[in-house]
């Protein structure tokens, strides 16, 4: 079994918008699928701030 999660939104970057796809079978999906999906936001997340911070940074460098 294959279980695609695909973020939506705006996002500038690619990486924002990669899905996740898990193959597993059921009861695997069962035992795990929870845990996987708060990795893969937490990831998002953290990626999410990197990204924020890099465009501040930049921006802050075009005004000086």
């Amino acid at each position: 079994m294959v279980v695609c999660v695909i973020p939506q939104g705006t996002a500038k970057d690619a990486a924002m918008l990669q899905p996740l796809a898990l193959t597993a079978s059921a009861a695997e999906l069962d035992a795990g699928f929870a845990d996987a999906l708060v990795v893969y936001t937490d990831a998002h997340a953290s990626l999410a701030e990197q990204i924020a911070a890099t465009t501040a940074i930049l921006e802050a460098a075009k005004t000086t």
